[in-house]
């Protein structure tokens, strides 16, 4: 086979290859039954798969494999036939066989007729970790919203609001009583959190310097 031809084969495999992803997204997406915690802001499996990829993985992270190779196993099996030989053979078995093929080392493989050979020993298992690995985990590791993203610096981001919250009151100790300041804040007419940062900054970074 020709480099051309297994470029053909390899960029047709590529095709289904992305609707199975898609589609598993889709899946995860829906799937509510979450193993992190009602207080981790993740709200289906595919952003805990997400958050694991991109972050660590927990001790559940078996369960969520298996959960991947159930939804892949199931959509690749509503594939044509071609769409998942095409596929197989972009795996370490598929192109160790193709390889055999074209190159016989005994007599056996030689004597066999081309009839032999049209049926592709099709595996779905090493199609399934061909797709996850190549295709579904990427794709974890490439999506992001809000969720994610909150959960990943979760521990980054409490720090830092401990931080403000202390500099914050600091601020509020060093305003004089009796002000209007004082009177907007009783009134709970409060500054946004964002003017405060440059003032505390401003302030604080001044005792330091004197």
């Amino acid at each position: 086979m020709s480099d051309i031809q297994r470029n053909l084969i390899r960029d047709y495999a590529e095709v289904p290859a992305k609707t199975v992803t898609d589609q598993v997204i889709t899946v995860l997406k829906s799937c509510h039954d979450t193993l992190s915690g009602d207080d981790s802001g993740l709200l289906n499996v595919w952003e805990e798969i997400c958050a694991q990829v991109q972050g660590e993985e927990s001790v559940d992270w078996d369960a969520y494999i298996q959960v991947l190779e159930f939804h892949v196993l199931t959509i690749l099996e509503a594939l044509p036939k071609l769409d998942r030989s095409a596929l197989w053979l972009q795996t370490d078995n598929g192109r160790n066989w193709l390889w055999d093929i074209e190159n016989p080392i005994d007599s056996e493989v030689i004597n066999k007729s081309d009839s032999d050979y049209q049926s592709i020993p099709c595996d779905l298992n090493d199609v399934v970790d061909y797709v996850i690995a190549q295709y579904v985990l990427p794709s974890a590791e490439d999506y992001s919203n809000c969720n994610i993203d909150r959960y990943l610096r979760n521990g980054d981001s409490d720090e830092e609001e401990d931080e403000e919250d202390s500099e914050l009151q600091r601020l509020i100790e060093l305003i004089p009583l009796n002000t209007m300041v004082i009177d907007l804040w009783d009134w709970d007419i409060h500054f946004e959190n964002e003017s405060f940062i440059d003032i505390t900054k401003a302030d604080f970074e001044n005792d330091e310097a004197v």
